[in-house]
């Protein structure tokens, strides 16, 4: 059977009467008289012998013409030729990998991925000879595994190692990268193995798909909701919010943690009544930390979302120089210190020194005499006052020198200890009460309101601070190798409290809170989206570690990098610079945590459906016909050239 592809063409065919119309109009001979017939008379009997052959040249040429435009009239219409015949059927398989395929199934060990596994299995191991199938997998973006194969064993391979994330589902992203994939391929089947645990849109159930469902009904309760934020005018205070849906049939009850780095700070039980969701408002005091995790400890199908994080980025790291000929408990302390970079120099020219400490947002004199210096902020230690320049002042030198094995005899009559401490926010909590002094400087104040004590002992103040427009000392008046201070377990936190102190933390009242407290750093992504990194200029190398304890180091070009590998719920930790922070990956979806089926039911498919279909295949015409067109123009060239050689 014949069909026309572009039937409107065959109007062309009305030029056929137009030829044989031109043709007719051809000129005609005309009667001459002449003098005399001599020279025409030969010539009359030639022509006479061919008048039969010119008169079949002349019609054959118009016969050519119109063979010619007939065929390239019907090649304009393009005529195909319909017969029936078996083709065999590409597929593509989309394999369903969001967060609720982890869930558990009634089968022990067994989750709704691994169900799906075994059907996907089928389905490859059912096409015929000769057939391709392209491997695809659907959570938040669609993901070709493989292109059209027909290599049954790669496709099985390639389904053996997938894995569930912990991604929302959009099924609809998978659906319309594969119709794209085949619009070329008209008898392509399209398979998409799934839960059915989404809410179907117009347009995606059709039938050129073919739903293949695994799992059963599970009960399950998520976190939807974690965030956390600074509250109004009040300084290092915060409201926590939180959200449990219960997606069962039954109420439960379940303790909520909530843990600051590692620390829990939060710990009540809840209760959350059928199909219905409880809401926490609960108040935090204190430092935010760099990491936040809320978790919920329940038994139920899918795991993933039972626990929330909340990540804090740091402020830009502060840069410490210390100057000292040597000092390890002090060098120890102050490398400890979070988000700091630490620079040690032994110089002791006064000239060079002044020039060094330039950029620098706090400096360490250990020991070592500083320059004349009129603003900047500095942690002296052991040092004469006279130097610092600050409003202070040193008495008559007092030193007892003692046998240090007194002081770790526990001879404290022989030494000096600590009398008094302040209620500074530096000497929160700091147990002095073992502080020991062999040696000491005998400073006193000159009555500043700038000036504060921190601790002192009977004889003289042994630390103090100076707090002015542009200068912030924090001052100790003994050796640290004088003392058993560096011993004691409040050493390393005085340290770190002088030097926030110094760099503008919000341990002082009434000052402006650091950036990573203002609760406007918060660093939170749902899982499958990608995070960039905007990082100091001169980083060459960034380390990245997932949740599940894998690293890997990337090296950089630009001080810029985005990671998109973020399918696990959970923190990220990068490095670069020497600082560490974290990126947080929620799976706070409550779609996805509705993991029961949601599709319509549909009839049950049988996954050894043959691959091969019967159908109609046109074969197209037109091109034979061009091929002869072309063929009778070269024909009628010649014919032409023919009659002007009898002419």
């Amino acid at each position: 059977m014949i069909a026309f592809a572009q039937p409107w063409a065959l109007l062309s065919l009305l030029s056929l009467p137009v030829l044989i119309y031109l043709y007719r109009l051809r000129p005609k001979r005309e009667d001459a008289a002449v003098s005399s017939l001599m020279f025409w008379q030969e010539a009359i009997k030639i022509r006479e012998s061919q008048r039969n052959l010119q008169r079949l040249l002349r019609d054959l040429n118009l016969l050519v013409l119109l063979a010619l435009a007939l065929l390239l009239g019907l090649a304009l219409a393009q005529p195909q030729w319909q017969v029936s015949a078996q083709h065999s059927q590409d597929a593509v398989l989309i394999i369903d990998v969001s967060a609720s395929m982890g869930a558990r199934s009634n089968t022990l060990g067994r989750t709704r991925l691994d169900e799906a596994k075994t059907t996907a299995r089928k389905i490859i191991a059912a096409l015929p000879e000769g057939a391709r199938l392209l491997l695809m997998t659907s959570a938040r973006y669609a993901r070709a595994q493989s292109g059209f194969e027909s290599d049954r064993d790669l496709l099985q391979t390639i389904v053996s190692r997938l894995q569930p994330t912990q991604e929302a589902g959009n099924p609809e992203a998978a659906f319309t990268l594969a119709r794209t994939l085949l619009r070329s391929r008209e008898h392509a089947q399209l398979h998409f193995v799934t839960d059915g645990a989404f809410d179907t849109k117009p347009g995606l159930l059709t039938a050129a798909s073919e739903f293949h469902f695994v799992g059963d009904q599970r009960a399950n309760a998520a976190i939807t909701r974690f965030d956390i934020r600074a509250a109004l005018y009040t300084e290092n205070a915060y409201e926590i919010f939180i959200a449990v849906r219960n997606f069962a049939e039954e109420s439960i009850a379940a303790p909520l943690t909530l843990s600051m780095d590692g620390v829990e700070i939060i710990a009540q039980d809840i209760v959350i009544e059928a199909q219905s969701e409880l809401t926490l408002s609960l108040p935090m005091s204190g430092r935010l930390g760099k990491r936040a995790t809320v978790r919920v400890d329940i038994d139920d199908a899918l795991e993933a979302d039972n626990a929330a994080y909340m990540a804090f980025a740091s402020a830009a790291p502060r840069r410490v120089l210390l100057f000292t000929p040597g000092n390890f408990y002090l060098e120890t302390a102050l490398r400890a210190l979070p988000d700091t970079l630490l620079d040690i120099s032994a110089e002791t020219d006064t000239s060079t020194i002044e020039t060094t400490v330039r950029g620098y947002d706090a400096v360490v004199f250990d020991r070592v005499p500083p320059p004349q210096l009129d603003s900047g902020n500095f942690l002296f230690i052991d040092v004469a006052p006279a130097a610092t320049g600050v409003d202070i002042h040193e008495a008559d030198k007092e030193s007892e020198q003692h046998d240090s094995k007194a002081l770790e005899a526990g001879q404290h009559n022989a030494v000096t200890s600590v009398t008094g401490i302040s209620d500074s926010a530096l000497m929160r909590d700091l147990d002095l009460s073992q502080l020991r002094v062999t040696a000491y400087r005998n400073i006193q104040t000159r009555n500043s309101v700038a000036t504060q004590q921190l601790f002192w002992s009977s004889d003289t103040n042994l630390a103090l601070t100076l707090l002015q427009p542009d200068k912030r000392v924090v001052y100790l008046g003994f050796d640290l190798f004088d003392s058993n201070f560096p011993r004691q377990t409040a050493f390393p936190l005085f340290i770190r409290r002088s030097v926030e102190w110094l760099t503008a933390s919000s341990l002082t009242p009434g000052l402006q809170t650091t950036e990573a407290d203002s609760g406007d750093r918060r660093r939170q992504v749902p899982t499958g989206e990608s995070f960039t990194l905007e990082l100091p200029v001169g980083t060459e190398e960034i380390s990245i570690a997932t949740p599940d304890g894998s690293a890997e180091a990337i090296v950089l070009t630009l001080p810029r990098y985005t990671f998109a590998n973020t399918s696990q719920a959970g923190l990220y930790q990068y490095n670069a610079s020497g600082i560490r922070n974290y990126i947080a990956a929620n799976l706070t979806d409550e779609l996805e945590s509705d993991i029961n089926r949601r599709v319509p039911e549909r009839a049950a498919i049988a996954v050894t459906r043959s691959a091969t279909s019967t159908g109609i295949v046109k074969l197209a015409i037109w091109p034979y016909l061009a091929w002869l067109a072309l063929l009778l123009l070269l024909i009628e060239w010649w014919l032409w050239c023919t009659r002007r050689e009898h002419a």
